[in-house]
């Protein structure tokens, strides 16, 4: 069961990444479009 809520928490972890990878492109893609 233990194994389950650490495969969860190392999911958490994973989306704030991806969710902080995602912050940065859209912000560059604005950048972009206002050249």
């Amino acid at each position: 069961m233990k194994n389950i809520e650490e495969k969860i928490l190392m999911a958490d972890e994973e989306i704030k990444q991806l969710q902080n990878k995602r912050k940065k492109l859209i912000s560059q893609q604005k950048q972009e479009e206002r050249r």
